[in-house]
């Protein structure tokens, strides 16, 4: 199975510093295999890993992290940004409008988490169930979820930093070598998840971190 980390973020976001090219190497050194960069409300992280990526053996995935009126959405195989600010229907139209594929992440997280009611009313193509960055019950509530809707499963280390890159992953078959084909292996529900939750030290620094970049930014989320 390839090893897919499609949830990170580079220093196109505003909380992370990583460099994409640092990114990239770190990657491939995991024998990580393909992956996305999703960076808040923009896909320029993801613009300069396919630049790069030519360079390396990565399956390079395009997508960003939108912030939707009601939560996160992760769009893949965008073309352009979609705004934010927009209801999750609105969002998740836009990413399709692109022939792109909208994903529900982190629904249960506290600060910027869809939540169970919207999700069944909006029509997600997948559910991100592994986030490493979610403790474990909230990761085992999404995976129930997707079951009980009949979607699909996605996963990511929603890397922040590079020691958290792969920490979560999505697998899929050998073979696959491109976006779209990773994409269509995801929507057929070939894809299973891989990796951890977050444990207690890091929900420490987790918190300590969200509150203190929550203050910074004038008590908004991102």
């Amino acid at each position: 199975m390839l090893r897919l980390d499609l949830h990170t973020h580079s220093r196109y976001s505003p909380d992370s510093s990583l460099d994409v090219k640092e990114m990239l190497t770190t990657a491939v050194a995991r024998g990580i295999h393909g992956i996305s960069i999703t960076d808040h409300n923009t896909l320029k992280g993801s613009v300069r890993a396919l630049e790069l990526g030519r360079d390396t053996s990565l399956i390079v995935v395009r997508g960003m992290e939108v912030s939707a009126r009601d939560g996160h959405i992760l769009g893949y195989g965008l073309e352009e940004d979609v705004p934010s600010g927009l209801t999750a229907g609105e969002t998740v139209d836009r990413i399709v409008d692109q022939g792109g594929f909208a994903v529900a992440a982190h629904p249960y997280r506290f600060w910027s988490g869809l939540g169970e009611d919207v999700i069944r009313v909006t029509p997600f193509q997948a559910l991100e169930v592994l986030n490493s960055r979610s403790v474990a019950s909230h990761n085992q509530r999404v995976e129930r979820l997707a079951q009980e809707l009949g979607l699909p499963a996605t996963g990511g280390s929603d890397a922040h930093r590079l020691s958290d890159l792969g920490r979560a992953l999505v697998l899929v078959p050998e073979g696959i070598e491109s976006e779209e084909e990773v994409l269509l292996a995801l929507q057929k529900g070939l894809g299973r998840t891989a990796g951890t939750s977050r444990g207690s030290a890091r929900t420490a620094r987790y918190v300590a971190k969200s509150v203190r970049e929550w203050v910074v930014r004038g008590f908004k989320r991102i």
